[in-house]
């Protein structure tokens, strides 16, 4: 098997050489991998190359998507969408925001009263794939795992938001209402849910996930 990489060759001089591989590890946030290679004079005038200490870049654009960790390194940004079923609202959140493929981005959802196995309303699929958006849903419940997973936990309303908070303290900061984290309001801070309405009610939610979501991706650009 033969695997290509794209090399970018700086010439500092005719001794210092620095060579860059851009596509190398790009699957891994963005990093960058180089390496520097010295021309050096040895005895009896012997010319010699050595390669000094490996170094790894990080792009600004990803640096601003990604988190450090307690130990200094660094760790994806993982975002967990909450509704009540997992069926309808956060399966539209998290497909809309995965079709982005942002780099250093993971996404999942769950609902706070969901059961396991679930696909999502007919009307929240026809309208992903009336916007070109591939998704295989299957409910989740919310559990301590998934919500530990997470670095960041965005409810549909402010009930989702109060029911993981009494039942887990330690989530508070990092649980925010999807509209509360991007747009600061203070009173306006619910999703309305579809559940049972008509394929139109189902567009109009979308439509809002869908300018929340855009709002969200800057935000976290920020």
């Amino acid at each position: 098997m033969c695997i290509w990489f794209e090399i970018i060759v700086l010439v500092i001089n005719k001794s210092n050489i620095i060579f860059v591989l851009p596509q190398l590890f790009r699957f891994w946030g963005g990093f960058y991998f180089c390496f520097w290679l010295r021309a050096e004079t040895l005895n009896h005038g012997q010319r010699g190359f050595y390669i000094g200490s490996v170094v790894f870049f990080l792009t600004i654009k990803n640096l601003r998507r990604l988190i450090m960790d307690k130990k200094g390194g660094f760790k994806m940004i993982r975002i967990l969408f909450v509704c009540t079923g997992n069926t309808c609202r956060s399966p539209m959140a998290e497909a809309i925001l995965k079709n982005k493929n942002l780099p250093g981005v993971e996404v999942r959802s769950a609902g706070v009263y969901a059961s396991a196995g679930q696909s999502a309303s007919m009307h929240a699929s026809h309208i992903l794939v009336e916007n070109d958006i591939v998704h295989n849903h299957r409910s989740k419940p919310l559990t301590k795992e998934e919500m530990e997973w997470a670095t960041h936990i965005f409810t549909m309303t402010q009930g989702h938001k109060a029911v993981i908070i009494s039942g887990h303290p330690n989530m508070i900061d990092k649980t925010f209402t999807l509209k509360e984290f991007v747009l600061d309001d203070k009173y306006d801070r619910d999703i309305i849910d579809p559940f049972g309405g008509s394929e139109g009610i189902y567009r109009e939610t979308f439509k809002e996930l869908q300018d929340l979501i855009e709002k969200l991706v800057m935000r976290l650009q920020e």
